[in-house]
């Protein structure tokens, strides 16, 4: 999978040698980039393990991110342009050994995807791979989002006042009707 990865991605992540300094190979690169994916250990951790120095670090990783996204956009987040298109149904095949911990109430085997967004559509917050049997409320009650909701450690602003009203309103996370509707003091 390495190399498959490195042979679509090397060439847009290939840097120059220049005379005063050699490149790093884009082997290296993805190599810092996929141990940092997979481990989230800091870029000083990594400096040591890679023998590269932080603040490089700190630049490989999402150029190398950003490349591997634009190289798989259109295999993977393909946007459909036809009506048939968004009524098609994505096959997940059960997982090694995962039984019937995938099969959903449907017949298919899937994955839950739980996730936060803010007003332009960023990801804040994700959690995947619960067991489908789960309801979105069980799943969302072992996440460690609805654990710092509740004790308060997200760091949300204070309340402010809507445009041309003067009435301070609270920050909130809007969920459909599978969530209990709840104040930050409950």
């Amino acid at each position: 999978m390495f190399i498959e990865l490195l042979e679509r991605v090397g060439s847009r992540i290939e840097k120059q040698d220049t005379f005063w300094r050699k490149s790093l190979s884009p082997v290296l690169r993805l190599a810092i980039t996929l141990c940092y994916l997979v481990t989230g250990d800091s870029y000083k951790t990594l400096s040591y393990g890679f023998r590269v120095a932080h603040n490089t670090i700190s630049l490989i990783i999402p150029k190398t991110c950003k490349a591997i996204t634009a190289e798989y956009l259109k295999d993977v987040l393909a946007c459909r342009t036809m009506p048939e298109q968004w009524k098609e149904h994505i096959a997940v095949t059960c997982p090694p050994n995962g039984g019937s911990h995938h099969y959903d109430y449907k017949g298919f085997h899937s994955i839950v995807l739980l996730a936060l967004v803010d007003t332009d559509y960023k990801f804040l917050n994700v959690d995947v791979g619960t067991n489908v049997c789960s309801s979105d409320t069980g799943i969302f009650s072992t996440t460690a989002l609805r654990e710092a909701l509740e004790i308060n450690t997200l760091g949300l602003p204070e309340p402010v006042p809507l445009h041309g009203d003067d009435t301070p309103v609270s920050f909130s996370v809007i969920g459909d009707d599978a969530f209990a509707l709840r104040s930050d003091s409950q």
